[in-house]
């Protein structure tokens, strides 16, 4: 279990390393929540695609961005809207707080 140490809440961009939730609309209306940023804690997102799958029974997916020289940007794409449940997991089992997390969702979502 990975504690994160955290002083305040009120932080300054930057100040603390962000993980990005992003919720998109798919084609067909189906939603998508896209989770980059784990590696900020040290945290591998390959890890996540199990723990993701078995705790939103959901479809999850392992995406790498890799560019010459570059570390290598992974993101897990988890089928529906998924942004709080995924917080709050990562509250409660890492130990990471919300103000962590950087969260864009379509309206209504």
């Amino acid at each position: 279990n990975m504690e994160v140490e955290v002083a305040s809440s009120k932080f300054k961009q930057g100040d603390i390393p962000h993980i990005t939730v992003q919720v998109k609309k798919m084609p067909a209306g189906k939603m998508m929540t896209v989770v980059s940023g784990l590696e900020n804690y040290g945290l591998d997102s390959r890890d996540f695609v199990p723990v993701f799958k078995k705790k939103f029974a959901a479809s999850v997916t392992l995406h790498e961005n890799k560019e010459k020289g570059k570390k290598v940007q992974r993101a897990v794409h988890v089928q529906g809207a998924m942004h709080n449940g995924i917080v709050k997991l990562m509250d409660e089992s890492y130990g990471i707080p919300s103000e962590a997390f950087n969260i864009t969702k379509p309206k209504g979502v």
